[in-house]
């Protein structure tokens, strides 16, 4: 082989080996791309989920306060809530159309606190979420400790600026 076959050769050869890296080179920028995109859409996907969970949750909260509110509305008859005022606890008992929220409610506003309308629907809601928001009958006696009264006030109104506009949503809806 003369010296000008062996320059062809080694200059295919070195085309060649360049094609190679570059088509490896391209490969693995795809993958690496790839790899990005897909994190970058499972990160959109897990927004939109929550999001899509959070307008869930609101449009449940809101249906729960206009449920509420159709009940407060409902109250009549001669059966009437009574309330025994004691030093450690408030009882009550339970008049037609009333549930655990209406009670909570009305612990909150016989203690007195001075609070503004958000925080007390959060206080209320708090209480009656601590208990399991149970189902009512009429006649039946309820005792919500002060304590705990105490306890969801203080809650309520160490909520953030933010998660108390939230709870602003709601007083529209509320018959205090």
């Amino acid at each position: 082989m003369n010296e000008e076959s062996r320059g062809r050769v080694i200059g295919v050869v070195l085309v060649f080996l360049a094609l190679i890296s570059l088509g490896w080179y391209a490969s693995e920028q795809s993958k690496s791309t790839d790899k990005k995109s897909d994190v970058a859409a499972e990160k959109t996907e897990k927004k939109d989920e929550k999001k899509e969970k959070e307008k869930t949750d609101a449009k449940k909260s809101d249906k729960k306060v206009a449920e509420k509110t159709d009940t407060k509305k409902q109250v009549t008859g001669s059966t009437e809530t009574k309330l025994e005022d004691g030093k450690d606890a408030i009882t009550y008992t339970v008049g037609q159309g009333e549930s655990y929220t209406m009670l909570a409610r009305q612990a909150v506003s016989a203690m007195s606190y001075k609070l503004t309308s958000a925080e007390r629907i959060a206080a209320e809601t708090k209480l009656s979420q601590d208990v399991g928001a149970p189902m009512l009958d009429v006649g039946q006696k309820v005792t919500l400790k002060k304590a705990d009264v105490d306890k969801a006030v203080k809650w309520a109104q160490g909520l953030s600026a933010a998660d108390k506009a939230a709870w602003e949503t709601y007083v529209p809806y509320v018959q205090f």
